[in-house]
């Protein structure tokens, strides 16, 4: 017979500090997405302001990989009515929203990675808790 179930408690001890660790860094990279996402919108306002809503609108329609090229897909959208002003805040928006994308994606990535662990160490806080509650079941 086990001698007061120590391993156990101590096991469910370690699952239950994995668990609470991985909580709180997967809210912690909800709060970062959630503050990109306030991010990426005050730059769109931003940008509608100094650009308008049809330019910002057409950049955001724009695939990343156009980047290098913006200036020309706008002066041949919008032609002539496009100052070189504007082509430099355009371009500037997009690298900005770009940037802000690319640091989503990457916070996503680890949210999702830590949800995965996450869900492994509950898993395993419940086998380790099941296996306490045997122990203390069999010294009774």
């Amino acid at each position: 017979m086990k001698d007061n179930c120590a391993e156990e408690r101590q096991a469910v001890a370690v699952a239950e500090k994995d668990v609470k660790d991985l909580s709180l860094k997967f809210n912690d990279l909800l709060l970062k997405l959630d503050q990109l996402g306030q991010e990426n919108n005050s730059l769109i306002k931003d940008a509608q302001i100094a650009l308008g809503f049809e330019i910002v609108a057409y950049i955001l329609t724009l695939p990343f990989d156009r980047l290098g090229v913006l200036s020309e897909l706008l002066r041949r959208y919008f032609g002539n009515m496009i100052s070189n002003e504007l082509l430099q805040g355009a371009d500037r928006f997009m690298r900005q929203v770009w940037a802000v994308k690319q640091k989503a994606l990457y916070f996503k990535d680890q949210r999702n990675i830590v949800l995965i662990r996450l869900e492994q160490a509950a898993k395993e806080l419940k086998e380790v808790k099941q296996r306490l509650e045997e122990c203390e079941n069999e010294k009774q």
